[in-house]
């Protein structure tokens, strides 16, 4: 049996979460900041001067990655990426202040976007610290072969809603806002943190179409920086990571519910 791998997923320390998608041949990614409108709908524009070209590198402590702080500073981080705060608390980089991890949110606090799983590593061995999927438990029609993860961060307070099953896994059921319950297979952090919180990922099969490239990949961020505009409508600030370059104007979005006002 192959498995296929997409996403690196681990904690850090205090409480941090980090993602890369370190396993498709191309090796290279565009990462972008933009705003978003949430009273016109997911729809909004990106400029080519919110771009920028950078390397996923296989080294580990090098490669381009998302992460999400306890204070709510989330960031891309890697080789060639300016990032962190000055002495001032300044974002240097690529990077949005968002809701702190004590502060839970309706919506998914991440989400990955996977086509063309040809284009992927393939391993031929189970390990003790994969996330398994197989393709009986991911709804959506069998006709598609693309996948969107998305990512659920829980505190500690929530680990008494967590199930084990039969097959040795552990999962959340969560309610969608639309009403539909969530099936969420529950990842710990494998060592003790300082804020010992988990996550629930759902994956499901969602046709992606990156145009000429029949593969691709991206990540979108939760949203931060929420303010009004002169209209009075709500806006926010997110960051994403795309391949192939023009593929972010269909595939990056928010994945924040409508946050509360301001």
């Amino acid at each position: 049996m192959w498995f296929i791998k997409f996403v690196d997923f681990f904690f850090g320390k205090d409480g941090s979460y980090y993602a890369t998608v370190p396993y498709h041949s191309h090796k290279k990614a565009t990462i972008l900041k933009c705003p978003v409108n949430y009273d016109i709908g997911p729809s909004f524009h990106v400029s080519k001067e919110d771009i920028i070209d950078c390397a996923l590198l296989d080294d580990v402590d090098k490669r381009l990655k998302i992460s999400h702080h306890p204070d709510g500073f989330i960031q891309f981080s890697g080789y060639g990426i300016t990032s962190g705060k000055d002495e001032k608390g300044n974002i240097k980089g690529i990077g949005v202040n968002s809701w702190p991890l004590k502060n839970l949110v309706d919506g998914p606090a991440m989400a990955i976007g996977i086509a063309g799983v040809e284009e992927f590593e393939k391993c031929c061995e189970s390990k003790s610290y994969y996330i398994i999927f197989n393709d009986m438990e991911i709804e959506g029609s069998k006709n598609i072969s693309d996948y969107v993860l998305e990512f659920f961060y829980f505190n500690e307070e929530a680990k008494s809603f967590i199930v084990d099953y039969i097959d040795s896994n552990k999962y959340l059921f969560l309610q969608h806002p639309s009403g539909k319950i969530l099936k969420l297979r529950v990842i710990e952090p494998e060592k003790e943190n300082k804020l010992n919180g988990f996550m629930g990922i759902y994956v499901y099969k969602s046709k992606m179409n990156f145009g000429k490239n029949k593969t691709g990949f991206t990540i979108s961020s939760s949203s931060g920086n929420l303010r009004r505009n002169e209209k009075g409508e709500l806006i926010g600030d997110l960051i994403g990571c795309c391949y192939p370059e023009d593929s972010y104007r269909k595939h990056i979005k928010s994945l924040n519910y409508k946050p509360v006002k301001p």
